[in-house]
């Protein structure tokens, strides 16, 4: 029999596995081999050992689901444990090309997110200008719904400029920040001189 430890309490990515805690129980019998293989057969490194070394240290650095095989050979017999093992990673995330327009130009939050196994805890929205300085809610731009901490904010530029809308997201495993870039125009003004109908 072969006796894995339970899952780590912290899963998120790098995570490491140490061999050295599976037991073998072979009841009397010589062990003769061992080998581990991993299911998919990508995304981790080995620290320390082989995979047919007895207690390899093996550092899983992509989020996903692995599952961990050992066999072993004795002098009466195949033994074969085997441990399913869940490592999560920071979030990704994408914002979209918001394409330049005449004001209102509005933008509905909409954004490519990827929880990488841990669900998103928190948002924060902030809008500044190509300078990074901080524009105010009310100058130039405002919300027509939500919050700057809601998933999914709707914005109303009303104001020609250029603004930086910048969203940070995080899970239990790190954060991740996205930015695009709003381009608003104003409509040009048509003005038209009096003529008295002289020569």
């Amino acid at each position: 029999t072969i006796l894995f430890p339970p899952p780590p309490s912290t899963t998120c990515s790098p995570l490491v596995f140490n061999g050295a805690g599976v037991t073998i129980q072979n009841n009397g019998a010589s062990i003769l081999t061992s080998s581990w293989s991993i299911t998919p057969n990508s995304g981790y490194t080995l620290l320390q050992g082989t995979l047919n070394d007895a207690s390899p240290l093996i550092q899983f650095n992509s989020p996903g689901t692995y599952l961990i095989a050992l066999n072993v050979t004795t002098t009466c017999g195949t033994i074969i444990g085997q441990q399913q093992i869940i490592v999560n990673g920071p979030p990704t995330l994408t914002l979209p090309s918001i394409p330049a327009s005449c004001s209102p130009l509005s933008y509905n939050g909409a954004a490519t997110i990827g929880t990488n196994g841990s669900p998103i805890t928190s948002y924060l929205w902030s809008v500044t200008n190509v300078q990074g300085t901080a524009i105010p809610a009310g100058t130039g731009w405002s919300l027509t719904q939500g919050t700057l901490t809601s998933p999914q904010p709707n914005f109303s530029f009303n104001t020609a400029g250029t603004y930086v809308v910048t969203l940070t997201i995080n899970n239990s495993c790190g954060s991740a920040t996205a930015q695009t870039v709003v381009t608003v125009a104003t409509p040009p003004d048509i003005s038209i001189t009096a003529n008295d109908g002289c020569t």
